[in-house]
């Protein structure tokens, strides 16, 4: 598994690129949310913040050390570092490929201002802000790191969101690279799973992880919603009334109403379907394969099943915030009258659509990532078509993608999920469904004679012996 600096993604290929418009609402809300960083430098906000606004692996070791209760390091968890070290590398090669595509001054050289660490200001001026390599880096880690660490998921994943946050308070990025930083994340962690030998990195380091705390890690069937990470323990609370985060919710969705009724605004309401089917429907295009229980019926079932959790994952949350849509608050009608009744009571943050368009490309990215640029910009605009509708706040989209993010990381913790996964890969190539994985899995499984008798380690003497779902010669 060796990294070239051209592997890496660049984000501007199928995300927002940077805020070039200064009058825009985006814009509009970056410096607002940089004038409340700078308000908050003298708490523990800014002291944390500090500590954060690293570029090193190490640092960021530290960080998840604090929080797992166990010290990262090359010597102390191999398998844990070796996972960790491998996405950080992939992560750093996408914002330098980004960076050095889409340049934007960083928010203390625009306002000819000092940042947070000053001592640094000069050595960092004429790198892009686009997109935050801090915001990258901890929510990659942080999404690997719960496949690992499944018990503390929740602590991980807040903390990874909090660096995001801290090189915003630190004046080095603006609210929209934090953004995209971690939607960015997403996909670099959907591509690294679809590279070969990483699903062994990852259970290695689940071994690891439950060895260190004295357990033994169970493989586990398919997970049930109680499983998955939390996202009212990780995420921040929807924007409330009067805040800066709200106004731009409020400006982008009258923005997005003049969309409607344009060839975006057409392909917003065909979007408005969230059924499995037409979610299916909408990324085979950029699948390059139609998606269908009879064409591809391994990844069919793959989709299939990932479905229910999914939903109840989502549901969960929303039930929590009840957060009312834009259409109720503003008693108006949306571009796509069908769901109003519906959905008029159900909560909107975070966005369902954005959560499963999102998931669904992850999981289609990691089968074939030779289209994974197309296959998550359409999930992009599968998620900004609701706020075209009416149906949600921008706030609520962005929280779908990261909500999809962490469960499509933590799926990887069900062994049947990565077999089926595995079967949906070969499918896709061509070859037998399930071969692959068999043969990793037959390499830690028990070994018997022939006569069904389980021997304690390996064979003292030569002779044909059975292991997993093969006989062996010793």
């Amino acid at each position: 598994m060796n990294l070239h600096a051209q592997d890496g993604l660049n984000a501007s290929y199928f995300l927002s690129g940077p805020v070039y418009n200064t009058h825009s609402a985006k814009f509009l809300n970056d410096s607002a949310q940089y004038a409340w960083g700078k308000s908050v430098r003298e708490s523990a906000l800014g002291t944390q913040a500090v500590k954060d606004l690293s570029w090193e692996l190490d640092s960021y070791l530290s960080y998840f050390s604090d929080i797992i209760g166990i010290e990262i390091s090359k010597s102390n968890t191999q398998n844990i570092y070796d996972l960790l070290d491998y996405g950080f590398r992939y992560a750093k090669s996408s914002v330098e490929t980004s960076q050095s595509t889409n340049f934007f001054l960083r928010p203390y050289v625009y306002y000819e201002e000092a940042s947070l660490i000053p001592e640094s200001d000069e050595q960092y001026q004429e790198t892009s802000s686009y997109p935050s390599a801090q915001a990258t880096y901890g929510w990659t880690l942080g999404m690997l790191l719960s496949e690992a660490c499944p018990d503390k998921q929740d602590a991980i994943l807040k903390r990874a969101y909090e660096i995001g946050t801290s090189s915003v308070i630190a004046g080095y990025s603006w609210q929209s690279d934090t953004e995209t930083g971690r939607e960015l994340a997403c996909a670099i962690v959907a591509l690294i799973h679809s590279h070969q030998g990483i699903l062994h990195l990852v259970k290695s380091a689940q071994d690891e992880y439950a060895k260190k705390k004295a357990g033994t890690r169970s493989d586990e069937p398919y997970l049930y919603a109680d499983d998955l990470p939390d996202p009212t323990k990780y995420l921040p609370n929807p924007p409330t009334e009067g805040s800066a985060q709200y106004d731009y919710d409020v400006t982008t969705y009258y923005d997005s109403k003049s969309i409607r009724g344009t060839s975006r605004g057409d392909m917003a309401v065909r979007d408005a379907d969230a059924s499995l089917q037409n979610i299916i429907n909408t990324f085979s295009p950029e699948f390059g394969k139609s998606i269908s229980a009879s064409n591809t019926p391994e990844l069919y079932r793959l989709l299939d099943s990932m479905y229910p959790i999914a939903s109840e994952a989502i549901d969960a949350s929303k039930e929590h915030y009840h957060r009312l849509r834009p259409y109720v608050v503003y008693d108006e009608p949306t571009g796509y009258s069908a769901d109003e009744d519906d959905l008029r009571y159900s909560g909107a943050y975070p966005s369902g659509h954005a959560f499963f368009g999102w998931i669904i490309a992850m999981a289609l990215s990691e089968v074939n990532p030779a289209q994974l640029t197309s296959l998550m910009h359409r999930a992009y605009e599968f998620g900004q078509s609701r706020v075209i509708l009416g149906y949600h706040w921008q706030s609520d989209i962005i929280a779908g993608r990261l909500v999809a993010g962490a469960v499509f990381a933590r799926l990887h913790g069900s062994k049947d999920f990565i077999a089926q996964m595995e079967r949906a890969i070969q499918e896709f190539k061509g070859g037998s469904s399930i071969q692959a994985l068999d043969a990793e899995a037959d390499a830690d499984a028990p070994i018997y004679t022939i006569g069904g008798v389980r021997l304690n380690g390996q064979p003292s003497r030569h002779g044909i012996y059975i292991q997993g779902r093969k006989k062996i010669v010793r």
